[in-house]
């Protein structure tokens, strides 16, 4: 999440991203309802990530993918609007055959995972 420009996906500039790490409640992330932190900024928005993983089939192949919750509160208070979807990213080096492999493999996750994400956002935020 470091290395993605969440203020610009977001089209939220000088966004402050927070990481929160603990585990939250889904029927919470699934409403509308108040917010998550304390925050009472008057731009706020979360991104919950609620699976990562990966798969394999035999036709499909190898994929990485995540599923997310948006939830956008455009005014200081009043209800979020909440979006949800995710996305899938092909695989083709994870996970790694050889051990000298493994490096490679772990950057591919990374990406996949950046991409993930900037996939999710492009397409739900507009």
């Amino acid at each position: 999440m470091k290395t993605i420009d969440l203020s610009v996906l977001l089209k939220m500039p000088n966004v402050h991203v927070i990481p929160e790490l603990g585990v939250i409640d889904r029927k919470l992330v699934k409403s509308g309802g108040s917010r998550l932190t304390s925050s009472t900024a008057p731009c706020y928005a979360e991104l919950i990530t609620d699976y990562i993983g990966y798969t394999s089939h035999i036709t499909a192949g190898r994929k990485f993918g995540a599923r997310f919750w948006l939830r956008r509160y455009p005014a200081a208070s009043g209800p979020a609007q909440v979006q949800n979807g995710g996305k899938d990213v092909k695989l083709t080096i994870y996970p790694a055959k050889k051990p000298e492999d493994h490096p490679a493999a772990l950057t591919e996750v990374r990406v996949a995972f950046g991409k993930v994400v900037e996939g999710f956002l492009l397409n739900k935020v507009r």
